[in-house]
């Protein structure tokens, strides 16, 4: 049974839901006119508005049930209902506080990130970005908040129970495992909030990477590409990801051709694209950092300042073609650890890579530098100052 302080509690949630659901309302209704040219947001406005109408509908129900009143609502966010005498974080201080930086964090997530996509559009791209520069901040500091933004939904919940078992409320839950005495709500709601993140992907997440309208004249537009097309393989391989992807087409040289299997209109059909620059820019080939995936010492931040030094140094050690300035930061990395006595099958397990990978890198290491071996091929970055870097 609902005592008075746990009706108080519920119907000053419910007060806050309320003035939630308005504000939603309010910008959807503020924004919609700046929206109105595109060709899908203006539908998206309409299903949320239609969505806050129902969940604001059902919040008043609720509150009658439970206070015998009607809920009044004006968005004030400060508990607007009709007995007015209680706001949610005056009962849950802690869990409203992170709630409250929650919403400010995902606002920074979706800020940062956009930033990154006009980065590449702008050709200040992660694939040739150091430290500092606009592509870095968007996607570095993504990634941070969204770290944040993790942990908080990890810890939230547990503080909603700390809070609760702070003033003597104790579950009362009729599931099988509260009735013995196991209080399994914060896993439950953690599973259900888990559930809701996964469903709300957006659509070919895993089946494929959805096609954007290709450059007119590209080798995309040449090969017949079009926008809304999903890329589900290349050259046999399923493409899952943006990565996948990015390493099939840097494994071919140019002017070779790459084929995909592309799905449109519920069948797959084959297409095949030359693989070529079409901008008038050389190619950048340092790109581990652009086709590994998110979590896999994506940024190799050590790795990346090395490299920026050394070519801030104007260093050409080595014979080859370019010498240290031209190694990426992967094979930095490789060169580090050959550096400390480590063989490929210990690179390979220190990065995360397969051992070929590594045989592959030292390859390249000693191309660039015109050595003999790896041994030779310490020697010129010891010299060049490289292993001297922390």
């Amino acid at each position: 049974m609902t005592t008075l302080q746990q009706s108080a509690r519920l119907e000053a949630a419910l007060t806050e839901l309320a003035d939630i659901e308005t504000a939603i309302l309010d910008a959807v209704h503020r924004l919609e006119d700046r929206v109105s040219p595109h060709p899908d947001v203006p539908a998206l406005f309409a299903d949320i508005e239609r969505m806050a109408h129902d969940h604001l509908d059902a919040i008043k129900v609720r509150y009658r049930s439970l206070a015998g009143l009607v809920l009044q609502v004006g968005g004030t966010g400060s508990g607007s209902g009709s007995t007015g005498k209680h706001e949610l974080a005056d009962f849950h201080p802690v869990s409203s506080s992170l709630r409250a930086l929650y919403t400010q964090l995902n606002e920074a997530v979706i800020a940062y990130s956009t930033l990154t996509l006009m980065a590449v559009r702008f050709r200040d791209s992660w694939v040739a970005a150091s430290e500092g520069t606009t592509a870095h901040i968007g996607r570095a500091y993504t990634q941070e908040y969204m770290a944040a933004i993790g942990r908080i939904t990890e810890t939230i919940y547990d503080v909603v129970r700390w809070e609760l078992d702070g003033e003597g409320l104790e579950c009362q839950c009729t599931c099988p495992s509260c009735v013995i005495g196991i209080c399994v709500g914060p896993a439950a709601i953690r599973n259900t909030f888990s559930e809701a993140w996964n469903a709300a992907r957006p659509p070919m997440a895993d089946t494929g990477i959805v096609v954007q309208p290709p450059r007119i004249g590209s080798a995309a537009d040449e090969a017949g590409f079009r926008q809304g097309d999903v890329i589900v393989t290349a050259d046999g391989a399923k493409v899952d990801s943006v990565p996948v992807l990015q390493k099939v087409v840097k494994s071919h040289l140019p002017h070779e051709w790459i084929e995909f299997g592309v799905l449109r209109n519920g069948d797959v059909i084959p297409l095949i694209a030359e693989r070529r620059s079409d901008l008038d820019v050389e190619l950048d080939m340092n790109v581990e950092d652009c086709v590994q995936a998110p979590g896999s010492d994506f940024y190799q931040d050590r790795a990346r300042d090395i490299q920026a030094r050394v070519r801030e140094n104007g260093s050409t050690n080595g014979s080859g073609p370019t010498g240290l300035a031209s190694l990426s930061p992967r094979e930095i990395q490789v060169l580090r650890l050959a550096a400390e006595g480590a063989h490929n099958p210990e690179i390979a397990e220190s990065l995360g890579i397969k051992r070929a990978t590594v045989a592959r890198h030292i390859a390249n290491i000693l191309e660039k530098l015109g050595a003999a071996n790896r041994t030779e091929a310490v020697s010129i970055a010891a010299t060049g100052g490289l292993l001297s870097y922390a």
